[in-house]
């Protein structure tokens, strides 16, 4: 679920800060004049500040850089054959610790159930009962270690209270280990998460919140790189719902430090019943907020003939195959957004089609990585369809200033890209961004990119590492669930 959801801020950041996290070079082919007007000058001369500021502040943000970098070396060093050869002791443990339950004795929350369930899992229904797994019980207190060069798995029970995931190279005394801890479940609340034990669902019992820390040792020397909380409950008290429809809130906070420097990225989503989504992520380094995002979204669905054609984003990335799933459960179409650097400059962005904006964008990336050199007549087309499927503008809180936003085609470090253009009080063109800044603003500017850059390639390679384990548990997994 927290994959799920990392993927989904990654692509909502992807679509709506595009053209804004783009690298930029001096220009000399603008068609238009830039005689500066009042309200541009004045923008320009904050923006500057901004960037100035954002640039110095983000360092690379190399402590979540890091973080990423410990977790894609984790995650590709797990065995997923070991892992499923193992699969059945592992049930039997956890499944020890379940009971099951009846629907017709659960009085008032049967019809909550129920409905969670078919929400969940349709063709289970009509099912008489369910296997009740609480995470606490069944799951803390287990470790698994995956040890370089052995084929088996060392699955351990009864050890602490944690859930305990290690990775051990015994070579060179390198060693990572993700613990979860759940905290008493009383406040949490319940998923159907599979029909596995014959035919019958099984739901599991998730805390209200779940600690998280990841340890890295390296020559010799244990150090704490990630620490975290996941927070999941229902606002109106459900006790059991579906992710596709129902009411909750989930949240991630993480805690990163390197060279005595802290992040905190934080994401956040709440579900409403009727299918609105409300979401937020920031990301703080030391105690400035360099990035804010907030979103709201309804469900106002795609046909199966859309979704259907929707699927070539896949092609573009993990992020964009991540972000088609996460459309095909919830299939929103519009929605607003609102973006802020270094609680300063502020687009507000509103989605009429959401998913031709990710389309178009990712067809750009694809575009640009394999063919190299687009031309005016391929990035003509999706300019077109960019505007057509979100329209924004562009303030700066600390002047008041507000400007039209459109996207242009335009030339940036010697590619052809959709690129940001504004439009000020008084104006009648839209000027690119980009060809106005100063020769320092450009070196802030591609500073701060490159800040951006550096964990969001990170990330890029923490997406490919998890699909690929999913890829390889699914080959191997004798359930196939």
């Amino acid at each position: 679920m927290k994959q799920k959801l990392t993927w989904m801020f990654a692509a909502i950041l992807t679509i709506c800060g595009a053209t804004m996290l783009s690298s930029c070079s001096d220009n000399t082919d603008n068609p238009v004049d830039n005689q500066p007007v009042t309200e541009r000058a004045t923008f320009e001369k904050q923006l500057s500040t901004t960037l100035a500021a954002a640039s110095a502040e983000q360092k690379n943000l190399e402590s979540s850089t890091h973080a990423a970098q410990v977790l894609t070396a984790f995650v590709e060093n797990l065995n997923m054959e070991a892992l499923a050869d193992q699969l059945l002791e592992i049930m039997n443990s956890v499944l020890s610790n379940a009971e099951t339950i009846e629907f017709a004795n659960m009085g008032d929350q049967e019809a909550e159930a129920r409905e969670a369930l078919k929400n969940t899992f349709s063709k289970s229904a009509d099912a008489e009962e369910f296997i009740l797994v609480n995470a606490q019980a069944a799951l803390g207190g287990i470790r698994m270690t995956f040890t370089e060069g052995e084929k088996k798995m060392n699955y351990e029970t009864g050890i602490g209270e944690d859930l305990v995931i290690a990775y051990l190279n015994p070579t060179n005394g390198e060693s990572t280990e993700l613990k979860l801890r759940f905290d008493n479940p009383v406040d949490g609340v319940s998923l159907f998460i599979a029909n596995v034990v014959n035919a019958i669902p099984v739901a599991i019992k998730f805390p209200a919140a779940i600690n998280l820390t990841v340890n890295h040792t390296d020559n010799g020397v244990q150090k704490e790189v990630l620490n975290g909380i996941v927070t999941l409950v229902s606002p109106s008290g459900q006790k059991y719902v579906s992710l596709r429809k129902g009411d909750w809130d989930i949240a991630v906070m993480l805690g990163t430090t390197l060279n005595d420097r802290f992040e905190l990225p934080a994401a956040r989503i709440h579900h409403f019943a009727d299918g609105t989504i409300e979401a937020n992520a920031s990301i703080f380094a030391n105690s400035s907020e360099v990035l804010g995002l907030s979103v709201n979204s309804v469900g106002t669905p795609y046909s199966d003939e859309k979704m259907e054609e929707l699927k070539e984003m896949r092609q573009d990335g993990p992020v964009f195959a991540a972000f088609y799933e996460l459309l095909s459960m919830f299939n929103h179409r519009t929605g607003d957004a609102q973006l802020t650097l270094m609680n300063d400059l502020v687009f507000d962005i509103n989605l009429t089609d959401i998913a031709n904006a990710a389309s178009a964008f990712g067809k750009s990336i694809r575009l640009r990585h394999n063919g190299g050199n687009p031309t005016q007549a391929d990035i003509d087309p999706l300019v077109e369809e960019l505007n057509k499927s979100l329209t924004f503008s562009v303030s700066q809180k600390s002047t008041g200033i507000t400007a039209d936003g459109k996207l242009m085609t335009a030339k940036i470090n010697d590619h052809l890209v959709p690129a940001l253009a504004l439009r000020f009080k008084g104006e009648s063109e839209f000027q690119v961004m980009n060809y106005n800044l100063t020769d320092a603003d450009r070196e802030n500017y591609n500073a701060l990119m490159h800040s951006f850059d550096a964990p969001g390639r990170q990330l890029q390679k923490l997406f490919d590492a998890f699909v690929q384990k999913r890829d390889e548990f699914n080959e191997f997994n004798p359930f196939k669930f």
